[in-house]
Formats: C-alpha cells, structure tokens, sequence
C-alpha cells in the first residue's frame, strides 16, 4: 500500500477560466542575435532553473554567461537533455501535446543552435524582458511552511518527509496545491500527500523517532493511507490545474499534510520549504479521479533487457473512483509515469476496440532525476471498452535479480491518469 500510494496520481482542480500552466509562447520573428530573439528564448526556455539560488549548476541569465557555456548549451539542447522534458511531442508519434512552459520546440532548438554556428552574435543592445513563469491562479491564499529547517547530509540524493499540521477549523475548499521551496539550488522535487486524521499518530512516531526535522522516506510517507495531492519540479512553479473550475475536492478538519523531499546536495545546506494551497468555491460540481496502473509483482533477471506489460479494460463512468488497476471512462488531462534508475522507455497508449492506438504518454529517454505530472493541451477522451496499456522498458546491466520495491536500487513500474468525468 505505502509503494502504491505513492504512484497514485495527483487529484488537483482549478478556479481559473484559462487555467494553463504555461506562459506565453517564445517569438523567433526577431533577429537571430542575443537582443533580438535569443536573449528572450533562453530567458524564458533556460534560467528559469539556471540562475542564482536555482538548481541549475551554472547561470544563463547574460549574454556573457550563454556565450561562455554555448559549446555546452549546444550540446544539452541539441541532444533535447536540456530542457529536461522527456515526453516525446513530435507529430509523427501521435501523442497529445503537454501544457508546459519547459518544453523547447524543434524550431526553437535549431533556432537556438543556428545561433550558436553563428558565433554567438549579440546585436543591438536594449532591455529584455524579464523571463515569466506560469502562474495561472496568482498568489495561494494559505502557506505553511515547515516548523524548522533542515540540514542535508551532503551525500547526495536524500528523500525527506516533514509533517505540516494546518490545524484548519472548517474543511478547506482546494483548488490547488504545490510547493514553495525554501532553497530551490537543492530541492530536486517535492511531493505532497495529505495525511487522513486515524494515520496522524503514526507519521507523528516516524517525526519523534527520528532526528533532527522530519524523517527520511522513499515511496510512501511511512503510513497505510496517504493521498499524494501536488508534486513541484525545478522550472515549474505553477500548480496542475485542471480544465474547468467547476472541479475541485475538500481538505478535512483534522487531517495533515506531509511535504516529502528529494534533497539533493555534495556538501550541507538548509531548506525551510513551504506547502502553498489555492482555495476554490465552496462548491464543486465535480470532483476529479485518478486511474493507476502497473505491476507489484515483477522480477528483472541479471544482465537482461526487460519489458513489462499491463492492460486495463476501460469500465463505463458509474463510479468517481477506480482502484489499482482499474479505469474509468472519462477525459484525462494529465498523464505521469515513475520507474527507478534501470528504467529505459516508457509507453502508455488507449488502445481501440478496432486495434488502433492513441498515444497518452510516451518517454523513449527515461532519467530517474526528472520526473513531472505532465498537463495535457487538449483532455484525451477514454470510452468504456478501450484499454489502457503501459509498457515499462528496462535494463538490468547489474549481476543481481531487481525485485519491485520502494528502495532505489529496487525498481517500479507504474502510470497515472487524472481524470473528470464525461
């Protein structure tokens, strides 16, 4: 259960009548020098995360700064690990396009990359526009950050888990929910589950039993029931949001909040992050839902290339809730998928009672270190009877057997739909 809470998809909503999370598109009419269009393009596409106190290792925020780093840039962007956006968005798969402002087109790459063949030219001075990031419900209207700081080891990677306690007197109508970091040059991602009342004690005993603030965890929050409400990534602040307003859920009295995590870091630094929520209207006529899908039960032999297959039959939409394994029709407008460090490929597709398929999320580079719920432009309709398959490419190069399980040296096979209704 703490393994397959942990992959169960974010259950977000909007109060908003355009509620994209990505700001307005780059122009490329400019002229092809720094001042001209290419200043804008990286302000917008790179220091985002590669300015001071962000997680990028160095800044690009200056012509000097790009011109010094362009043999680099090239390399990052025309290789597409740079910006880290893994779907694969090309035409010819056929798989819906996300809503995200990290996503560098084609013609932005090679725009990009003909300017650095060109010799950097930097053209006629003249103020740039400050680079916008997404934010498409304004200012949250509660935060709460954690009660102390907390001091990484400096050994790289660390997954910690702080309990929040809101203490709210009335159930909070959510509209969305996501992270302000405290220092963003560290926090890879976080993860935030809400906590129901009857589970509090526990995640309490896991906070005493522990040192200093919070307590380490990978998967799950160290307790049967966790619901994961908002997950924040480098270069994304806004929250997934869905495509109406009319869609949201309640936060009960009485239940916390845990805010996981992923520190990474090569010496010791702090972070007092904190948990923002967006408050909607106090009535919701629908309530989103997710679907889940993967295996608990699989083995990677030594030395072996490996796939493994899971197929659900899409039920019809009697039900706002589906368990493990289970589908309901509906339209989904955001896709997620999480392997470990073997994990190669990704595929999730619909696939039609006639045999033909409809891409939903495709990876064909999986990297561990950047995973996201990614928005879908356009809702992709899922009709009873259709299945939903998601393939999971591995490499085991190890002499060992990989089993399923929480640890990182363990792997994980899994995807997530967020759904509304028909």
């Amino acid at each position: 259960m703490r393994a397959l809470s942990f992959c169960i998809a974010v259950l977000l909503a909007g109060c908003v009548s355009n509620p994209s999370s990505a700001p307005p598109p780059v122009s490329l009419e400019g002229q092809r020098t720094w001042y001209g269009a290419i200043g804008p393009l990286v302000g917008q596409r790179c220091a985002l995360c590669h300015r001071p106190g962000e997680i990028g290792p160095f800044p690009l925020e200056t012509y000097e700064q790009v011109k010094a780093n362009a043999a680099l840039v090239r390399s990052a962007v025309e290789s597409k690990y740079m910006p880290p956006f893994p779907p694969e968005q090309s035409e010819e798969s056929g798989c819906p396009q996300i809503d995200d402002g990290r996503k560098m087109s084609d013609a932005e790459r090679a725009f990009l990359i003909a300017w650095i063949d060109e010799g950097t030219p930097e053209g006629e001075k003249r103020e740039l526009p400050r680079p916008q990031p997404a934010a498409p419900l304004g200012a949250p209207s509660d935060q709460w950050p954690m009660p102390e700081a907390y001091t990484t080891k400096g050994i790289g990677d660390e997954y910690r888990c702080v309990l929040l306690e809101p203490k709210h007197v009335a159930a909070l109508p959510v509209a969305a929910i996501s992270v302000v970091p405290g220092n963003r040059a560290i926090v890879h991602h976080s993860a935030i589950y809400l906590i129901p009342s009857d589970q509090l004690d526990a995640v309490r005993k896991l906070d005493r039993d522990a040192e200093g603030v919070g307590f380490d965890c990978f998967g799950g929050v160290g307790v049967e029931r966790a619901y994961p409400a908002g997950l924040w990534v480098p270069g994304n602040d806004a929250p997934l949001v869905p495509p109406r307003g009319s869609v949201g859920y309640y936060l009960p009295v009485g239940w916390g909040i845990v805010i996981q995590q992923h520190y990474f870091s090569t010496n010791e630094q702090q972070d007092k992050s904190s948990v923002a929520l967006w408050r909607g209207g106090f009535v919701f006529p629908e309530v989103p839902y997710a679907g889940v899908f993967g295996d608990m039960n699989f083995s990677l032999p030594p030395r072996a290339k490996t796939t493994i297959e899971t197929s659900t039959v899409v039920r019809p939409a009697d039900s706002p809730y589906a368990l493990f394994n289970e589908a309901n029709a509906g339209n989904v407008y955001a896709v997620w998928a999480h392997m470990h460090l073997r994990g190669q490929a990704m595929e999730m597709d619909v696939i039609k009672p006639d045999g033909s398929e409809q891409c939903l999320l495709r990876i064909p580079r999986w990297d561990f270190h950047w995973q996201s719920i990614y928005r879908l432009a356009k809702p992709v309709k899922v009709n009873a009877g259709e299945t939903i398959r998601v393939r999971c490419h591995f490499d085991n190069v190890s002499n060992e057997t990989i089993v399923f399980g929480e640890n990182t040296s363990d792997e994980m096979c899994f995807a997530t739909i967020s759904m509304t209704g028909n």
